[in-house]
């Protein structure tokens, strides 16, 4: 499950433009050897005849993001504020985390071959394998651009919010907004209803307003969510409101 709405969405981004994805992916220190270990928001790998073909709807890709070329793989990081990547641990080669996630996706299988794919990673952000018609790259997912990573490793591919809630937008849109969603996540299905009346701004605002709402003390979430209830009843117990305010922040949080 996505740790905040900004990944849900870049998640869901990636699905409808073809990519299988792996959300909260782990990386496990090799303790023997060196320090290391990390996560990735979400790893995915999209194949380059990738094609939704059905007739009822016309649902475009992002010409922006997919390489229809070749296999693409992707290490994600979804950050709620400027793009960026983790210095200590993607950008850190000591760490050898590039050279973990490259065999879990299991493309190559020699050492000194996956040292050479990282070492690219590393110095550049990306690596074609031209012969074997393969990508792997970083993508970062942010709400502004970052000059410094650019300079730094021109190959990172930096999507902004407000692009990916547009796309999200339109393909919301469509007729397939009647279809059924009673699987998936509940804020991705809210989402969807919002897509119908709110604006961009409106959509970013909303995103943004839970990963302020995660960020605020716990004391501070119940007096607003005990406040809620007052409201709504009008009258009634405040120290009722109080412990039932408290009962469901803190369940959310152990959950």
């Amino acid at each position: 499950m996505a740790a905040n709405r900004f990944e849900l969405l870049a998640t869901w981004y990636l699905r409808f433009n073809g990519y299988f994805t792996t959300a909260d992916f782990t990386v496990h220190p090799d303790f023997r050897n060196r320090p290391g270990g990390t996560d990735a928001d979400i790893i995915a790998v999209r194949f380059p005849h990738s094609v939704e073909n059905q007739r009822r709807f016309s649902f475009q890709r992002d010409t922006t993001l997919i390489r229809s070329d070749r296999i693409d793989f992707l290490i994600c990081e979804v950050k709620s504020r400027r793009c960026d990547l983790n210095q200590n641990s993607w950008r850190n080669r000591e760490r050898r985390n590039v050279e973990y996630t490259v065999r879990w996706m299991g493309f190559e299988r020699d050492d000194t071959r996956i040292h050479e794919i990282a070492d690219e990673v590393y110095r550049f952000g990306a690596r074609d394998l031209l012969e074997e018609e393969i990508c792997i790259r970083f993508v970062c997912f942010g709400s502004e651009s970052n000059p410094e990573l650019s300079s730094a490793l021109p190959g990172v591919q930096q999507i902004l919010h407000e692009h990916v809630i547009g796309y999200l937008k339109d393909r919301f849109s469509t007729e397939c907004y009647q279809i059924t969603r009673d699987n998936w996540d509940e804020d991705i299905i809210e989402f969807a209803e919002l897509c119908k009346t709110r604006s961009i701004p409106e959509l970013l605002a909303w995103a943004r307003e839970e990963d302020v709402q995660r960020r605020q003390p716990v004391e501070q979430q119940i007096r607003q969510r005990a406040y809620e209830l007052y409201l709504q009843r009008q009258s009634g117990d405040e120290l009722a409101d109080w412990l039932q305010a408290e009962s469901e922040i803190r369940s959310t949080k152990s959950g």
